[in-house]
């Protein structure tokens, strides 16, 4: 992550929204009742406004599709994502520096911050909806025009390390990475999108610039305002930041298939002076448009949500109880890799 605190705001629920809309159009609702307008340019990039009048503040979100920790092609492995998230939140740019961005976002009491998921990038900063124009340069300008200075790449070079090595100390993390690398021998989650240690640190300068130069492409952009602004006039904006991006490359989404598994596959991880154990078992299960989803979403609620739940009582009503918690899940994302968890 980069600086500040992440901002739970709207824009999180109509990005996607931006796919749905070929064209500039204006005046449909959200589910929340919101106005929004979206617009496709020409280089590829959607832009998606939702109104939000309650407060006089505004939040601008770029995804970068594509470009998460399942995407990385080559550099599989190596999270490479992450750290072009690094340099690109608030780095130098070919026309301003680290601090010059820092203060510009601190001048406007923005809220300035970025994240890497398993399937793309977010940058974001949320501030007074009359420092709109000021926040929408910063992230267009970051996004378009970073300057990957050798200083700060090799800065958070050594800042990632730490995290990779805090990763590794941490038994819930270590817990859950196990489970997916058993799970799953083909499909990319099995990678964690920090990187590997081993493979992190092979990463040069190069591999940043080479990369960013094939994913951080318009086409792979979706552009989020939400709160209180013009649609139109917010719409207009957006598109003389981002005109003069050319489009790049068009980039794979495409997956692995996952061989069939035949047996049992289990893997054990000790851990000295803890004292407690953590056991997940899991089951491959569907993909996101099969009818069979829903099904899974219920019995994974009805068996382990409330203290009235089978696994609950199983588990953890006797006295004294077997277990201090047990929780079941099926989580089944777009991309597949879905599985029955408990």
């Amino acid at each position: 992550m980069a600086r500040g605190v992440p901002f739970l705001a709207a824009a999180l629920a109509v990005s996607f929204a931006a796919a749905a809309f070929a064209a500039d159009q204006a005046g449909p609702r959200s589910p929340a009742g919101r106005e929004i307008a979206c617009r496709t340019l020409k280089n590829g990039l959607s832009i998606c406004v939702s109104v939000d009048r309650k407060a006089p503040v505004v939040d601008v979100r770029a995804f970068v599709k594509n470009t998460g920790g399942l995407f990385e092609g080559k550099y599989q492995g190596c999270g490479i994502s992450h750290y072009v998230e690094h340099i690109v939140s608030g780095g130098s740019t070919s026309g301003r520096s680290e601090d010059e961005i820092e203060r510009v976002v601190q001048s406007i009491g923005g809220v300035c911050n970025a994240y890497t998921s398993d399937d793309c990038t977010c940058y974001f900063i949320t501030t007074a909806s009359r420092y709109f124009e000021t926040a929408l340069g910063v992230i267009s300008d970051n996004l378009m025009n970073c300057a990957f200075a050798p200083g700060e790449v090799a800065r958070e070079r050594e800042v990632i390390i730490q995290e990779i090595k805090k990763d590794l100390d941490e038994p819930g993390r270590a817990h859950y990475k196990s489970f997916i690398e058993a799970m799953f021998l083909a499909h990319p989650c099995r990678y964690p999108r920090i990187g590997h240690l081993d493979q992190f640190v092979t990463l040069t300068r190069d591999d940043l610039v080479s990369f960013h130069r094939e994913r951080y492409v318009p086409q792979n952009v979706v552009f989020v305002v939400s709160g209180d602004v013009d649609p139109g006039e917010a719409l207009d904006r957006v598109e003389k930041a981002f005109s003069g991006w050319k489009m790049g490359r068009e980039t794979s989404a495409a997956m692995p298939e996952e061989p069939p598994q035949t047996s049992l596959r289990r893997a054990d991880r000790e851990w000295k002076g803890i004292g407690t154990c953590t056991i997940r078992m899991g089951f491959k299960t569907v993909p996101l448009a099969h009818p069979d989803m829903y099904p899974l979403d219920i019995l994974a609620f009805a068996f382990s949500r409330g203290r009235s739940s089978p696994l609950y009582t199983a588990l953890c009503a006797g006295n004294p109880p077997l277990a201090q918690q047990a929780v079941a899940y099926s989580y089944t994302p777009w991309y597949g890799a879905g599985h029955f968890g408990i």
